[in-house]
């Protein structure tokens, strides 16, 4: 009973904070998610998964340092925690530690082998090291897993690239626009070996295709202005690099950052 008699409204138990917490995450209500993790460690500070979770939202809000420091928590909580593992490799991936994230990516996979985003992530890693055959067979794994991956298909063409392997790559990239017809990435890329080759007609339609999937794609906007010079279309490019400064400008004047 309260000073006045009258009874206390009792505060919900953890469980449904956490939940509240999570589903606000989820919905990238993040300021909220982040004041629910936060209840629930500061009443249960052992909390495995609010600890995981809460250093994920801080990579996601770019306070990696902070996010490590949950993640790690997570895992000295729970050794096996794959879903930890995994998320700390992606935050020391973001600082540019690979062999770190690596380390962790591996750890991920050695507690479930068949974890998508650890195998794609440990992927994206070993290519940055031009671990490229290592790379492939990584990305080759996941899909054996799950063959309609789209982003697996796509590193995959970012492999022949590197390799400087058009026509493998074209296959690649078709093959996660088949799975992704908004795939943005895939188009500009696919665009910019059609491009090269001299297919400007329907290296203007996939960078067409890709502005409609993203409109704001710097990329796609500059290496369309190059393929309407080629084709002899100066004025509609000179628009086009008018229309990109603007783009540039705005973007640049909206970012935003969590605190």
């Amino acid at each position: 009973m309260s000073e006045t008699g009258l009874p206390q409204a009792s505060s919900p138990p953890v469980t449904d904070i956490f939940k509240e917490a999570l589903r606000l995450h989820q919905s990238g209500v993040l300021a909220e998610a982040q004041q629910g993790y936060q209840t629930v460690l500061g009443i249960q500070p052992n909390h495995v998964d609010a600890n995981a979770l809460l250093g994920i939202l801080n990579v996601q809000c770019g306070a990696i340092d902070d996010g490590i420091v949950f993640l790690q928590r997570a895992i000295e909580l729970e050794p096996k925690h794959a879903f930890a593992h995994n998320n700390l490799g992606f935050a020391y991936h973001e600082r540019g530690e690979l062999d770190l994230a690596t380390a962790h990516y591996r750890a991920a996979l050695a507690i479930n082998d068949n974890l998508i985003d650890a195998l794609n992530n440990l992927g994206c890693v070993l290519r940055e090291q031009k671990k490229w055959d290592d790379a492939e067979a990584t990305f080759r794994k996941l899909l054996s897993i799950n063959a309609e991956h789209a982003p697996a298909y796509y590193n995959l063409g970012l492999i022949s690239t590197d390799r400087h392997d058009w026509s493998q790559a074209k296959e690649y990239y078709r093959h996660a626009i088949a799975r992704n017809r908004n795939y943005a990435e895939a188009l500009c890329n696919l665009a910019n070996i059609l491009r090269n080759e001299g297919d400007l007609a329907a290296a203007l339609r996939n960078y067409d295709r890709a502005l409609s999937a993203k409109p704001d794609f710097v990329e796609a906007l500059c290496n369309k202005g190059v393929a309407l010079f080629k084709m002899d279309h100066a004025a509609e490019a000179y628009q086009l690099r008018a229309n990109l400064f603007s783009r540039i400008y705005s973007i640049k004047s909206t970012k935003t950052v969590f605190s």
